[in-house]
């Protein structure tokens, strides 16, 4: 995920060296953030799928190291892992979608130097994107708990 960090800070770098016409085309933020949000749908999708995979790969590793028959695995399952988990984990990928794309266009905006501005604004938008996704992460599991339990 670093590396979208870095993207988005860099597509919206604004250095005094660039010409007002390339300035005025990428550090518009209201067009990243539809684009963010357009994108959504899709990280539903990856994130259902995943989830799945994990589900499947918990299986195969219960079936052939701890020699627990799968039917057995599918059942327990079913009965522990509800909607709400899901919902979770969706709820979850649009917050941290939604500080990434924030958060990088903010640094992008007020990134200033050059290159080095560039390098230490990709590095405090990774450290804080970092932070924000953790501290935030605390408190959307609290709220989760709150509104599914």
């Amino acid at each position: 995920m670093s590396s979208r960090w870095s993207a988005i800070t860099g597509y919206v770098i604004h250095s005094r060296e660039q010409p007002d016409e390339i300035v005025q085309a990428t550090t518009a933020p209201v067009p990243n953030a539809l684009a963010e949000g357009a994108a959504l749908p899709g990280s539903w999708g990856i994130v259902l799928a995943f989830g799945n995979v994990g589900l499947f790969g918990g299986m195969l590793i219960v079936v052939f190291e701890r020699n627990v028959d799968a039917y057995l695995y599918w059942n327990t399952i079913s009965y522990w892992v509800v909607l709400k988990d899901f919902l979770t984990g969706i709820g979850k990928s649009v917050v941290f979608g939604a500080l990434v794309t924030l958060i990088g266009c903010y640094n992008g905006l007020a990134t200033e130097g050059g290159t080095e501005g560039l390098g230490r604004s990709t590095t405090a938008t990774v450290v804080q994107v970092a932070m924000g996704v953790i501290i935030s992460d605390f408190f959307l599991t609290k709220l989760f708990l709150f509104l599914f339990w």
